[in-house]
């Protein structure tokens, strides 16, 4: 147990659907890697329902009924995939998109069903494929890791807009989350494996195969107060495709610490650990149900389980801020039942007198400030997060803090990551081009040994069928001529890639050629290879 906090053993959990929904929305339905929707203590953010995708609704949480005002996020080109608000300041959030980026947004101070956004405060570039994933540091300010599909863990100083380390995996990223110190990130790949990042260090400190079967396997640290250091629990499947579980000690990959089957279902399974109270919900996107276990003095057991009727499309927990002490509920999840629908349900522990706060059942939740700033945390200290009472007339809604963004290196970091996305467009044109210089060969191969037949008087036939293949290649040979002239001609545009020499960038540069090992001088001067920074 990572604090000395008593944390209560939960024997009887039940939950119960709201009467009340957030009813007539126009919730996407398209499938993410994600759990698809996010809530922090006062606004819901849901992917929406619009042709082509890319925008986002929020709306409030006390706005429970038919109808509510949802304000639009509509900056996005493409649909998206992960969106998290941050832990620290409740009108920040960030999402990751099919388009490659990652924008982190800010709320005005009042959000109304007019309410439209455009333009991100920030825009974190350089991922080559869609993005999966956005996940914030629970202990940092501004610290965020994002997920590619091409395997590409990046981690970001959001307020500096700089991209300070990347991870390369061979798979594509399944899930990822971090520690509750912030100090380290567990994720999973399509490799079936689990593997640990030091962001600080840039490097993979641990990794492990965790499920043998096929399908998706994802991951969540079950540290903090009931949790244990260093302990991540994943789901996934077995040989046979049953669905199971395990735990494992980051310390000693061997061999899970804990390994059990849980069924037969065909969809990937969601794991959400409240490290107050060592309450672990398991979910399945297009089940019908949600077990739920309690993570209790090193032990994992079951406590029941939420079933319905109707599949889960899309789910989130709002944080324990948020839930209601004085019905005793420890948990509360949104559940997209279809699209058009958000089902509250509330996980209560069963008390004779509600109406008197259960301290027993409410440990210190985290607190929205951080524990660290980004300064203190890239010198190397690891501090536990702050935390604060959740007993009602206590808690104190997040305050709106604006996020500052440092737009003197924002026009640096984006070329940088530009160039990079160049070196990959300038490779794909030379290939083209080497292409297009083989078939001019073999042309000019055809004609001289056409020429040689007329001279030599050869096989009549032979000569004819060279000729016939020269004549249909004719009118080929000069559109080949024409589209050579037009990728050297960008060839040459993409490689004259220059920046403002006044610029005077302090520190590493983002993606530094690789060729080209010089320390930062007063102008930048980019490999005509690789289009990346020289010096």
């Amino acid at each position: 147990m990572a604090d000395a906090v008593d944390v209560p053993l939960i024997k009887n959990l039940y939950a119960e659907a709201w009467k009340q929904q957030y009813s007539d929305l126009r919730l996407s339905t398209k499938q993410t890697e994600s759990c698809g929707l996010a809530a922090n203590t006062e606004y819901i953010a849901a992917p929406w329902d619009v042709g082509g995708g890319g925008v986002l609704g929020i709306l409030r949480l006390a706005d429970i009924g038919r109808n509510p005002a949802v304000a639009k996020i509509k900056g996005h080109t493409a649909s998206i995939q992960d969106t998290n608000f941050s832990p620290f300041h409740r009108d920040i959030l960030a999402t990751a998109c099919e388009d490659t980026i990652v924008r982190i947004w800010q709320l005005p101070e009042e959000v109304t069903g007019t309410t439209e956004l455009k333009e991100p405060i920030a825009t974190l570039t350089g991922a080559l494929k869609k993005v999966l994933s956005a996940e914030w540091n629970p202990a940092v300010s501004g610290i965020l890791a994002s997920g590619c599909f091409d395997g590409t863990v990046a981690f970001w100083n959001v307020e500096k807009n700089e991209n300070f380390a990347s991870v390369k995996f061979q798979e594509s990223l399944l899930s990822a989350k971090w520690s509750w110190k912030g100090d380290l990130l567990a994720c999973t790949t399509k490799d079936k494996a689990l593997n640990i990042v030091d962001p600080r260090a840039a490097q993979v400190v641990g990794s492990v195969a965790c499920h043998d079967g096929s399908k998706a396997c994802k991951c969540t640290w079950i540290d903090g107060l009931a949790g244990r250091d260093g302990h991540v629990f994943t789901t996934g499947f077995g040989k046979m495709q049953e669905r199971e579980m395990a735990i494992w000690d980051t310390r000693k990959f061997d061999k899970p610490v804990y390994h059990a089957e849980i069924d037969r279902g065909s969809s990937p399974l969601y794991p959400i650990f409240d490290e107050t109270t060592g309450m672990l919900y398991v979910c399945g996107k297009g089940d019908s149900s949600c077990r739920y276990y309690q993570y209790h003095g090193g032990t994992l057991r079951s406590v029941d389980a939420y079933r319905s009727s109707v599949p889960i499309k899309n789910f989130c927990f709002i944080p324990k801020l948020a839930v209601d002490q004085m019905r005793a509920e420890i948990g509360r999840m949104l559940k997209q039942e279809n699209g058009n629908v958000l089902q509250p349900i509330s996980f209560i522990v069963p008390r004779k007198n509600q109406d008197v706060f259960q301290a027993d059942l409410y440990p210190p939740a985290p607190d929205v400030e951080p524990s660290m700033t980004a300064e203190e945390w890239f010198k190397g200290e690891n501090k536990a997060i702050r935390r604060r009472s959740v007993k009602p007339g206590d808690v104190v809604s997040a305050q709106p803090r604006r996020m500052t963004v440092d737009t003197a290196c924002v026009a640096a970091v984006a070329q940088a990551h530009g160039a990079a996305a160049d070196s990959q467009a300038l490779q794909e044109l030379q290939s083209e081009v080497a292409s297009l210089k083989a078939q001019l060969t073999e042309l000019d191969r055809l004609r001289k040994e056409n020429e040689e037949l007329k001279a030599n008087g050869g096989d009549t036939a032979a000569l004819l069928q060279e000729n016939q293949e020269l004549k249909a290649n004719a009118q080929e040979l000069e559109t080949l001529r024409k589209e050579n002239a037009e990728l050297k001609a960008k060839i040459k545009e993409l490689s004259a890639v220059s920046v403002d020499p006044e610029h005077k960038p302090t520190g590493q540069h983002l993606g530094a050629c690789p060729f080209h090992q010089f320390s930062c001088t007063e102008r930048r001067v980019f490999c005509r290879v690789t289009l990346r920074p020289q010096y």
